[in-house]
């Protein structure tokens, strides 16, 4: 058998050289025709110059491609079990490699935050007392988040739902409207370590360091801790609202000369809310993260000298 001189539009034309009976096999470089027998073909013999028979086949034969496993695609193959279990031990991997990545990144966002929502109750701490004498809210009555909700987009003193920025959002419980308490510690002098709690407002001049003394911190999550939503105050004890302020030893995150913390019964400031401190707000209006580890009851003292 040998090739004829090409294909017309009608078929394929070979040249046969070859004895009836015989099966017709056309091969070309990864490829292999095979005539199916089970569909007559229509013939057209005719012979040329040479003696030779052309060999006619009409388009109603309908051929059949087969190449050799070799020459398969890829895809056409399918995955094998072990391939779709290495492809499923990668990504393992790399959730495990990405998850805390993705779980700090997320911590980072929530903590950057809660230190713009305190330096926006900055602003507002800082432009009352323009308003105001020169006085500051500090501790209760009046209550210092009704009083900052004015300034701070609020239309009344308990408006302070929609101003949104008294919510830390790393605060566990999503009730919670306030998630920060205030410095109502009152001294007497630079070595005063009595425990009087500052009742009304305060001179803004009182503060002879601003921007070392604590005006808000992130408030502790506990079963005694109250919870402020827009209606009530939830709470396991009475004054609820009265107790958002830090007056005392037992309401700092660690006891006083040593590195045991305080019960979260009694603990005010947060001990761990992010990054194992929390975030503060000072008098000068800035805001920053501190350890826990470092807060003392210096750092809430308004008389220095």
């Amino acid at each position: 058998m040998t090739p004829g001189d090409g294909a017309s539009e009608s078929g394929i034309r070979l040249q046969l050289n070859t004895v009836p009976g015989s099966h017709l096999l056309v091969t070309r470089p990864n490829l292999v025709l095979v005539l199916v027998k089970s569909v007559e073909p229509k013939i057209c013999l005719s012979q040329n110059r040479d003696g030779l028979l052309s060999l006619h086949i009409q388009p109603m034969l309908l051929p059949r491609i087969q190449r050799p496993a070799w020459f398969l695609p890829r895809h056409s193959r399918g995955f094998t079990l072990i391939e779709l279990l290495v492809v499923i031990a990668i990504i393992a991997i790399l959730a495990a490699l990405l998850l805390p990545a993705l779980a700090k990144a997320k911590e980072a966002g929530k903590k950057a935050n809660c230190l713009s929502n305190l330096h926006q109750m900055g602003i507002g701490l800082l432009m009352y007392p323009d308003d105001s004498n020169g006085y500051v809210p500090r501790a209760n009555e009046p209550i210092w988040w009704q009083v900052l909700t004015v300034n701070l987009g609020g239309r009344g003193t308990n408006d302070y739902k929609k101003t949104r920025i008294y919510k830390c959002p790393s605060y566990p419980d999503p009730r919670q409207l306030i998630c920060y308490v205030v410095n109502g510690w009152r001294f007497s002098s630079p070595t005063d370590i009595s425990e009087n709690q500052l009742v009304g407002l305060s001179k803004l001049s009182r503060i002879q360091q601003p921007s070392d003394t604590i005006y808000l911190a992130d408030n502790e999550f506990g079963p005694d801790r109250p919870i402020i939503t827009e209606l009530s105050i939830i709470s396991s004890a009475g004054n609820g609202d009265r107790r958002n302020d830090v007056w005392r030893f037992e309401h700092l995150p660690y006891r006083v000369g040593n590195d045991v913390a305080n019960d979260i019964s009694t603990r005010r400031i947060a001990f761990n809310r992010h990054s194992r401190g929390s975030d503060y707000l000072f008098f000068d209006g800035h805001s920053e993260l501190k350890k826990s580890r470092l807060i003392t009851v210096n750092d809430l003292r308004e008389v220095r000298r």
